[in-house]
């Protein structure tokens, strides 16, 4: 028989809770945008926000709380909990709408302290109310799991051997599957922190303020090594996540595979990337403008030649990193070691980014690719943090040791 681990962990309960709500917000920040725009059209309204950023902070606010409400009801909460999470997520909207509106920050701005904001917030939220979320069962089958544990057990999935004794998977290497766990919620934590630290309150694709706003960062060669780090560590975890299915027969052994390759691949063209925008473009920009009038033309060109590049190596970087999302995601669902949910998040997460990368390369860092960049991170970071927890919990897994068969005493 399997031999049980005990009761799930409050902490996985947890982050399957914040996983479930963010994998809910990117899907109405895609769905009901599409709805939204749709209707616009049709009325022949602009069905872009751009031009009017505090309402488009208001109305994606709205976007991402509605189907977060709508799956929380559906999974059982009560309604005071569905409440206090959307207010934790609409307050933030609101607090910066006026303080965009009175002038105390920019209107974009607010669009950027927004999502950390908000996320800050229903972490609190839900820290705060860890009782709910890290021990309430929502649907009657985990009540029934609960009670029956021989029912949530998958002896299909049992390797073959001793038919007196059935182990799980053992995890090929337990330090390396903790190593990929610290690594992806490290990468995470540095990519968000320098995420924050990056200037972005002017239009990526207009050149010219974007190059007076580079020039005038005293952080920007920091801030892009952090990302380069951060990136580093979630490729590694990635890395580390398909190895531990290397051996899977079938299509997850090969779908793993092309999910390592593909990695690899990312960051080198990531590493380049950081190079460009990091190094080469800061310098490009702080010459154009220090540059006499009469130089200064020949140094913009060279700056926004540069920054071409760049825009080439984002596009490259999306494609190739969200095809190892996607088939990481694709590895899992066809498998039987990690929740096939997590899989459905990695697939979404890579799809998307390969959409962001394809029209990154048809438009620069427009808003098209902008609009489809925004739900991407969501289901990224809920894939990376889902599959963190993962490991970290099959690295801690018991598994079962062979019994020996009794012998009888001879006659």
């Amino acid at each position: 028989m399997y031999v049980m681990s005990g009761r799930v962990p409050r902490i996985a309960t947890f982050t399957r809770h914040l996983i479930e709500m963010l994998v809910a917000m990117a899907a109405g920040m895609v769905v009901l945008g599409l709805v939204l725009a749709t209707v616009l059209g049709l009325a022949g309204a602009p069905t872009a926000l751009d031009d009017r950023p505090i309402l488009e902070l208001v109305v994606m606010a709205i976007e991402m709380t509605l189907p977060m409400a709508a799956w929380m009801a559906y999974r059982g909460h009560r309604r005071l909990d569905v409440a206090e999470m959307s207010a934790s997520m609409l307050v933030p909207a609101a607090v910066l709408a006026g303080a965009a509106l009175g002038g105390i920050v920019g209107p974009h701005d607010a669009m950027g302290i927004y999502h950390p904001l908000m996320l800050v917030a229903m972490l609190g939220l839900m820290l705060a109310r860890f009782d709910t979320y890290g021990t309430h069962a929502h649907h009657a089958h985990h009540a029934h799991a609960a009670a029956d544990p021989a029912a949530s057990s998958h002896p299909a999935h049992a390797p073959h051997g001793d038919p007196l004794v059935h182990e799980r998977p053992l995890p090929p290497d337990r330090s390396l599957l903790r190593l990929g766990a610290i690594a992806g919620l490290m990468g995470l934590a540095v990519q968000l922190v320098s995420g924050l630290a990056h200037p972005s309150s002017v239009q990526p694709n207009d050149s010219p303020a974007v190059f007076r706003e580079y020039a005038a960062s005293t952080t920007w060669v920091p801030v892009h090594l952090g990302q380069l780090i951060g990136a580093f560590l979630i490729g590694l975890a990635i890395v580390v996540l398909v190895r531990s299915m290397r051996d899977d027969r079938g299509a997850s052994g090969a779908f793993s595979l092309l999910s390592a390759v593909a990695v690899v691949i990312a960051l080198a063209v990531f590493a380049v990337q950081m190079a460009v925008d990091g190094i080469a473009l800061k310098a490009a920009v702080d010459t154009w403008v220090a540059a006499p009038d009469v130089a200064a033309t020949v140094a913009f060109a060279i700056a926004d030649a540069t920054r071409a590049l760049e825009k080439g190596l984002d596009a490259m970087f999306s494609l190739t990193f969200g095809t190892a999302f996607l088939t990481a995601g694709l590895a899992i669902a066809t498998g039987h070691r990690y929740p096939r949910w997590l899989g459905v998040i990695g697939i979404v997460a890579g799809a998307g980014l390969i959409g962001s990368g394809w029209m990154t390369a048809l438009t620069g860092f427009s808003p098209e690719a902008a609009s489809l960049a925004g739900p991407t991170m969501l289901a990224a970071i809920a894939f990376v943090l889902g599959t963190s927890v993962s490991m970290g919990r099959s690295a801690s897994s018991t598994v079962a040791r062979p019994v020996a068969r009794p012998v009888p005493a001879p006659a």
